[in-house]
């Protein structure tokens, strides 16, 4: 394992040092980080996943008369094969731009 040390003085005149390690930069050297997706395939990547649920909205305009529209809301949830409550669920993050897959949070 080899570091590489780098020392050098900020405009505060205050020396600051960096601890480097070399092979992870080298390993990080030889990783391809250009896109093999386009935004058109990602976006039909995207699309299989989304779905669309009525639901009704209170509009806050007019506080004296309660009105509420039916509005479609977007929903990227996958639920785990086991649900065991609210906190499994997880929705659509990301669509990796190298291999297409899709990244979930919890939610």
């Amino acid at each position: 394992m080899t570091f590489v040390i780098y020392t050098y003085a900020s405009t505060h005149y205050r020396l600051i040092s960096l601890c480097i390690i070399l092979y992870l930069i080298r390993e990080l050297e030889e990783r391809n980080f250009y896109p093999t997706l386009t935004p058109e395939k990602a976006f039909g990547r995207y699309s299989e996943y989304i779905r669309f649920r009525l639901r009704w909205f209170k509009d806050l305009e007019d506080e004296d008369l309660p009105v509420y529209r039916l509005l479609y809301e977007p929903t990227t949830t996958l639920r785990d094969e086991f649900p065991l409550g609210a906190g499994r669920n997880r929705g659509l993050r990301y669509i990796d731009a190298y291999n297409g897959e899709p990244i979930w949070e919890r939610i």
